[in-house]
């Protein structure tokens, strides 16, 4: 095959993802009680859940073990090897050990399977062979059927590491409308990043150390200038006695200039806005977005319980925090 020849490469591309996606389908349809028991089993369980596996099995354990810790299933991945070389003390009584393995011949995974049928623990196994140690060894044994890998040799761990992948994430799925999984859950197990941010930050904790802004009404315009300059907000807040009177923007700055000769005579009444658009502190960041996406508004006020004026975000603020 040329390495210009793109018709070729796209076919192979697309006939992987047919095989694959034809396995899935069909692997859909053959899940039975023992999946069943699997999920009753570990969501009725207080225990640990230990995932087990050699190889491409070992890092797809990993992936299973980082979806369930996500949604708050104690679930730690298991070195095959050491676990025969005294890692298996972390393990106690009524844990659940899922071992993961292709052909469930596996030498090191049958030692270890054999050597925690002395712990009193739930044994699992997932392979593709009904007839291998491992099937006959367990308590629960999910079969995955394989009819062909990707690859011509059918050697290489193709689609039967894509199996074992999608059942860890039908486990997941399954375990999560059991725990009745919610917004506030995933919060609390997603601190940090995208996910963290959408659930949790808070227009409060947006402002930082974002700059105060604000003039009086009688304010001349030439010092609204200088103020939005100075604080580089793009606008300043209008405050007068009885709290937030209005917000002036630099949008506002370049009408007044195109519709006037001079400033001077001009003070922060006379070119603001009233009744600006304004927000309390504890809003979630992600629905103020969707407002001010809504109002066309490069800017928004926020305040707390007594409507105090407490700090003036920008869009840019929002697009930095990668909302």
């Amino acid at each position: 095959m040329a390495l210009n020849d793109i018709d070729t490469i796209l076919s192979i591309a697309q006939k992987s993802l047919e095989v694959q996606s034809k396995a899935i389908f069909a692997f859909s349809h053959r899940l039975d009680q023992q999946f069943y028991k699997l999920v009753i089993k570990i969501h009725q369980a207080n225990e640990n859940i230990f995932f087990s596996g050699i190889g491409k099995s070992g890092l797809i354990a990993q992936k299973i073990v980082a979806t369930l810790n996500s949604i708050g299933i104690r679930a730690f991945f298991l070195n095959t090897v050491d676990a025969l070389h005294g890692d298996v003390g972390k393990i106690k009584t009524d844990d659940v050990v899922i071992c993961i393995s292709k052909s469930g011949n596996t030498p090191e995974l049958v030692a270890l399977t054999k050597h925690l049928q002395n712990f009193k623990v739930s044994l699992v196994a997932w392979t593709s062979n009904n007839k291998s140690q491992l099937a006959k060894l367990v308590d629960i044994h999910i079969p995955i059927p394989i009819e062909n890998e990707v690859s011509k040799d059918n050697l290489i761990p193709t689609t039967s590491s894509t199996l074992q992948l999608c059942l860890g994430d039908a486990l997941a799925i399954c375990l999560l409308e059991l725990k009745k999984f919610s917004l506030n859950h995933l919060a609390l197990y997603h601190p940090s990043g995208q996910i963290g941010k959408q659930l949790t930050l808070t227009l409060g904790q947006m402002i930082g150390d974002n700059p105060l802004s604000s003039v009086k009404p009688t304010t001349p315009v030439k010092q609204v200038i200088v103020e939005i300059s100075n604080k580089r907000l793009g606008a300043t807040v209008v405050i007068d006695h009885s709290g937030i009177a209005g917000i002036i923007t630099d949008g506002d700055i370049r009408r007044t200039v195109e519709q006037h000769d001079s400033l001077v005579g001009l003070i922060a009444n006379d070119i603001m806005t009233s009744n600006p658009i304004k927000m309390h502190e504890n809003t979630l960041a992600k629905e103020a977005l969707v407002e001010v996406k809504k109002k066309k508004i490069n800017q928004l006020i926020i305040h707390d319980d007594e409507l105090n004026y407490t700090g003036l975000l920008h869009i840019m603020d929002f697009i930095k925090e990668g909302l």
